[in-house]
């Protein structure tokens, strides 16, 4: 039997990830991004990662034929901080609601939805796309054009 995984992996110096891996429970991945130029109120961001293939007691909701991963990624209450010297699992932090973005996707394994999620991250690290709302268009339509977007402004609110 395949013992639980956990580990701290640093990415770049304002983000990090754990992952999460083990018989009894989904592939699932976080990562706490700092992101203060984002946005002028909210400065940190915690972005999800779960496999939806993987049987379970409570099947998952799933809004799009065939998903096989769903992403997350939401804004921290400014009072709660990540501490990028802990495991993110065993850090309570206070989320916005609803999530600035939310997809469930088709992905060929975990490894190609991680590496997915992890050029986000990269990403926002580089400030080339920001994990602010105001750019839903470029979400939806470049980042995640192949996915079922649970976060929308048409629809109002999330979808879970």
């Amino acid at each position: 039997m395949q013992a639980t995984r956990e580990r701290q992996m640093p990415t770049k110096k304002t983000s990090s990830r754990q992952y999460i891996d083990g018989p009894s429970r989904p592939f699932s991945a976080i990562w706490g991004v700092t992101a203060p130029w984002a946005h002028p109120l909210w400065h940190e961001y915690l972005l999800e990662l779960v496999d939806l293939t993987t049987p379970t007691s409570k099947p998952p909701v799933l809004h799009m034929v065939g998903a096989t991963h769903e992403f997350i990624l939401t804004a921290i209450t400014r009072e709660t901080q990540f501490n990028h010297g802990l495991p993110l699992s065993m850090q309570a932090v206070g989320k916005l609601t609803p999530p600035n973005y939310g997809y469930q996707f088709i992905a060929k394994d975990n490894l190609a939805a991680l590496n997915r999620i992890q050029d986000l991250v990269d990403r926002i690290d580089a400030r080339t796309i920001s994990p602010d709302t105001d750019y839903r268009h470029e979400w939806d339509t470049i980042l995640f054009p192949d996915a079922f977007a649970m976060v929308s402004v048409k629809k109002k609110g999330w979808i879970h």
